[in-house]
């Protein structure tokens, strides 16, 4: 996977499991991150693109599982992953900040 990483140009390795990456094995110039930091830190880069995200994740919900208004998603994304610095930064109001 750093490997892959280094070969693609990322600039960031998004994973849940940090201690495969150990910082000494994967190049200064690649950050690894936590889920929840990379939607935080991608929401607060440009939060009107983060609001248009949701409608559009709100206007495809009920196809596969109820239909959910972005202030539920967001709700979701809070209670299940534990985003609450997500959350914090959308807050229920869509929109540029």
């Amino acid at each position: 996977m750093i490997a892959a990483a280094r070969l693609g140009g990322a600039g960031a390795i998004v994973t849940s499991n940090l201690k495969d990456f150990p910082r000494d094995q994967v190049p200064e110039h690649i950050g690894v991150l936590y889920p929840s930091e990379f939607a935080a830190s991608t929401v607060a880069i440009d939060p009107f693109a983060a609001h248009r995200a949701l409608a559009e994740m709100s206007s495809c919900s009920g196809r596969r599982g109820p239909v959910r208004s972005p202030k539920e998603i967001v709700t979701v994304l809070v209670a299940r992953y534990g985003w609450r610095e997500v959350g914090d930064r959308l807050g229920t109001k869509p929109g540029p900040p």
